[in-house]
C-alpha cells in the first residue's frame, strides 16, 4: 500500500495568485479599520508602510509558510563554491521550543503547530560532505 502524500499549504490554499487575491481585499480592509487605527503605533505604521508593499510582504510570508524544509531530506545544499551538505533527516522537535527565550514569553503554539502541520518536526539535519569556506553573499542552492 503507498501512502498519498498531503498537499501542501501553498497548494491547498491555491498558490501565489488566490492567496494575494485574499490577501489584497484584507489589507485593504486592515489599513481603513478605524478600531485598529484608533492605536497610534497601528496608525503610525499605515502611514510608514506603503499597502502596496505591505500587502506583498504579507503574501511572500504567507507562501513560504509551509515546512518546506521537511521536502530537502536526501536532497544536497551547496553553499557558495565550495560547501556541500546532504540533508540527512528531519528534526522533531520538543517541549523546549515553547519555553520563553530572552524577552519573548511561553508559547505552546509552535509545537502544536508544528504537530498540527508536519509531525513535530522543524528544521533539518545535515552532514558535511565537503567542507569549505563561505561568506555573506554567496549564492545557496538546494540540489
Amino acid at each position: 500500500m503507498t501512502v498519498q502524500e498531503e498537499p501542501s499549504l501553498y497548494d491547498r490554499l491555491g498558490g501565489v495568485y488566490n492567496i494575494a487575491t485574499v490577501i489584497d481585499d484584507l489589507i485593504d480592509r486592515v489599513m481603513a479599520d478605524d478600531r485598529l487605527n484608533a492605536n497610534p503605533r497601528v496608525d503610525e505604521a499605515h502611514h510608514r508602510v506603503s499597502p502596496a508593499g505591505f500587502k506583498y510582504y504579507v503574501t511572500e510570508m504567507l507562501c513560504g509558510a509551509e515546512f518546506v524544509e521537511s521536502k530537502w531530506v536526501g536532497r544536497e545544499l551547496r553553499i557558495g563554491d565550495d560547501v556541500v551538505l546532504e540533508i540527512t533527516d528531519h528534526c522533531p522537535r520538543c517541549i523546549m521550543t515553547t519555553l520563553p527565550q530572552g524577552d519573548l514569553p511561553m508559547d505552546n503554539g509552535i509545537l502544536r503547530t508544528a504537530a498540527r502541520h508536519n509531525e513535530v518536526h522543524v528544521g533539518v539535519y545535515g552532514e558535511v560532505r565537503r567542507a569549505g569556506s563561505e561568506q555573506r553573499g554567496d549564492p545557496v542552492a538546494l540540489g
